[in-house]
């Protein structure tokens, strides 16, 4: 991990976003934005409805081991007084991970799905923008998700992990 964080700050990885995904560094695409309009509309909106005691951090890292630390759209954490200067949030402190989906939809439910549930992220969302669903991901095991629900537009979602955080999957979408 402290090789990761040399090799950011001297510049090798260049200006594009990176994350360490099982000491794979993964350079991500550049956001179109269609995405990053949705990203900060969400963004928004759950600061706006959370209460201080959580904190939403948009597409900063998660801290999922000493090999692994993926940058999610969107994750809510657990407020901390020191606001997470120290470290990057851990899997105890994550309370929901949401990925907005274009053109990443097969590697968010999959590699990142996988990843996420053997971490112990307790709830994970995945907005596909194209097919305009929400998967919600929940009970992580070592193996996978317990349960994997998709919502449409029409359907509500409330979130295990976080009880005031109940929404019409539409308020997801621009």
């Amino acid at each position: 991990m402290a090789q990761y964080y040399r090799a950011a700050e001297a510049g090798v990885l260049g200006k594009r976003r990176t994350e360490l995904i099982e000491g794979e560094i993964i350079k991500m695409p550049p956001a179109s934005p269609e995405h990053s309009g949705h990203v900060s509309s969400l963004n928004r909106k759950l600061v706006r409805r959370l209460p201080e005691h959580y904190d939403v951090r948009c597409q900063l890292g998660v801290r999922m081991s000493d090999i692994t630390e993926p940058e999610p759209d969107i994750a809510v954490v657990k407020a901390r007084a020191d606001e997470y200067t120290k470290a990057h949030p851990t899997p105890p402190d994550t309370l929901l991970l949401i990925e907005v989906s274009m053109s990443s939809l097969a590697y968010d439910l999959d590699r990142k799905a996988g990843l996420y549930a053997k971490a112990g992220i307790r709830e994970y969302w995945v907005l596909d923008l194209k097919a305009r669903r929400l998967h919600v991901f929940t009970g992580p095991t070592a193996e996978g998700w317990r349960t994997h629900t998709i919502l449409t537009p029409r359907e509500e979602v409330k979130c295990s992990t976080v009880p005031e955080l109940k929404l019409k999957v539409s308020e997801l979408f621009v």
